[in-house]
């Protein structure tokens, strides 16, 4: 009787244990989806964007993934770009990078039902359409570059 209520006892310790470090783990999850979230908004300040901390939770896409809604995210990554194509924040070609880079961040911070080429794409889009055709040919040109060296592919026969 005695072994028994002994291995009992261990079983149950070792079920809170295990218990425990799944709680720990799912915190600890959570602690670092925060820490994207709260990088994400800081990316949306300088752009002077705010979006709730709510709005995080808005994604439907991946079980338990959390972040913006796909259609939140189009909304501001067109913001930023239009931002760059306005001249609000220098039109230059640092700056027209300096966009992409933020853009493909938050992407990558904070919207897991928003593909990163959506981000190239509103990019792109408002490149064109404030005329910074070179920039544009240039991020083409590197873009197929990536692409035929990742397929096998000659870069001079994409040029």
């Amino acid at each position: 009787g005695e072994v028994d209520a002994c291995s009992t006892g261990d079983a149950r310790r070792a079920m809170d244990v295990d218990a425990s470090r799944a709680g720990v783990s799912a915190l600890l999850a959570e602690v670092d989806q925060l820490g994207s979230h709260l990088r994400a908004q800081r990316i949306l300040t300088c752009w002077g964007l705010s979006v709730p901390m709510s709005a995080f939770r808005e994604a439907t896409g991946e079980p338990g993934a959390q972040g913006l809604s796909a259609h939140r995210a189009q909304q501001l990554l067109r913001h930023m770009a239009r931002s760059v194509a306005r001249g609000s924040r220098g039109g230059g070609g640092g700056a027209w990078h300096a966009a992409r880079d933020d853009m493909l961040a938050l992407c990558a911070l904070a919207c897991p039902a928003t593909p990163a080429q959506l981000a190239l794409s509103e990019w792109l889009h408002a490149l064109l359409l404030s005329g910074h055709f070179s920039l544009a040919a240039d991020a083409l040109r590197e873009a197929a570059q990536r692409a035929a060296a990742g397929s096998g592919v000659s870069p001079r026969l994409m040029t």
